[in-house]
Parts: C-alpha cells; sequence; structure tokens
C-alpha cells in the first residue's frame, strides 16, 4: 500500500507493507489501511510540531 500526502511544503511517500505474524494469516485490507493511514497521520503531527 502507498500514501503519498503533502504537508508543509513536503511531499512524503509512505510505503506500507504487512508481513504476518502467522504464516497464512494475512490481516484484512480495511485493517492494514488503517494502519498505514495511522503512521501517515503520525508522520504528519512530527512534520507540524
Amino acid at each position: 500500500m502507498r500514501i503519498v500526502f503533502r504537508t508543509s511544503n513536503v511531499i512524503v511517500t509512505v510505503e506500507y507493507s504487512v508481513q504476518p505474524s502467522l504464516p497464512g494469516v494475512i490481516p484484512s485490507s480495511t485493517e492494514t489501511q488503517d494502519r498505514a493511514r495511522q503512521l501517515a497521520q503520525a508522520l504528519v503531527e512530527r512534520f507540524n510540531a
């Protein structure tokens, strides 16, 4: 999954991949998207600090 966003004159690309902790268990795409968005939001907050 790739998220690209711009904040404070900076363009950020986040590439998020999931490696399941248990073989054969793949997290749902909704869960993966939520985690990627949370990571992107955390980065925005650090840039804006």
